[in-house]
């Protein structure tokens, strides 16, 4: 069983196990910086669960709903194909798909998407897959962004300020 638990903007995370409903609150300095997301933890009740953080990463996600297209680079021949992105970072994002029989973790991609910012504000970035939570007819994919420009990265931290 997984549980999710939620960085606040204290930088703290609260830890409710599934069997004994316990809460545990920890602070986000106790964990390193490579530390494992998700990780395995035992409550004293002696249940076993694996935790997510959401927000380990750091930074804004924002949920969004835009039209993206997407590229696998390598491998072989470039394969492309379409996809919907629902929620955007400066270090990533998450989209769905319905052609994810193409990608594997670790595949890289360049992914491009309009912005819907008033000016249509169009980027093509190079990422690295991260995850694939495959479904029936579709997969939301995860993927990290290579090092964005600076201009970018810019464009990236003022939409998802608005």
């Amino acid at each position: 069983m997984q549980v999710q638990a939620y960085i606040s903007n204290h930088k703290t995370f609260t830890i409710e196990c599934p069997k004994c409903l316990q809460a545990d609150a920890r602070r986000l300095s106790e964990l390193s910086s490579d530390h494992p997301n998700p990780f395995q933890c035992t409550c004293p009740c002696g249940a076993q669960f694996e935790v997510r953080l959401v927000g380990f990463r750091g930074g804004v996600r924002k949920a969004v709903r835009l039209a993206a297209s997407f590229a696998r680079l390598g491998r072989g021949r470039t394969l492309g194909s379409f996809a919907t992105v629902l929620d955007l970072s400066v270090n990533g994002m998450r989209f769905v798909t319905e052609y994810h029989k193409v990608l594997r973790v670790k595949d890289e991609v360049r992914v491009t998407l309009v912005l819907n910012d008033g000016k249509r504000t169009k980027l093509e970035c190079a990422a690295t897959v991260q995850r694939i939570k495959p479904e029936k007819d579709h997969a939301t994919v995860g993927v990290e962004f290579h090092p964005l420009s600076d201009h970018d990265r810019a464009i990236l931290k003022a939409y998802l300020s608005s």
